[in-house]
C-alpha cells in the first residue's frame, strides 16, 4: 500500500530473525543482551542503504516500526 501511494519502502528484519544468515535466535531471553545493542546499528545500515538507492530523496525519509 505504501509503494502504491508513492513511498519508497525498505523492509527488514533484525539479525537472528527472518531470513538472516548465521545463528538463529533460539531463546530470546538468553540472547537479547547480545543482540539488543546491534539493533540500532542494523537500522542505521538499512537507512544508509535506502538513502543511497537511485531515486530516493535522502532528505525525506521516515521510519516506521
Amino acid at each position: 500500500m505504501l509503494v502504491d501511494a508513492g513511498f519508497h519502502v525498505l523492509t527488514m528484519d533484525f539479525r537472528g530473525f527472518g531470513g538472516s544468515v548465521g545463528r538463529d535466535v533460539t531463546g530470546w531471553e538468553e540472547q537479547k543482551l547480545e543482540l539488543w545493542p546491534m539493533f540500532d546499528v542494523d537500522v542505521d545500515r538499512a537507512l544508509e542503504l535506502l538513502t543511497t538507492l537511485p531515486g530516493v530523496d535522502s532528505t525525506r525519509v521516515g521510519v516506521m516500526g
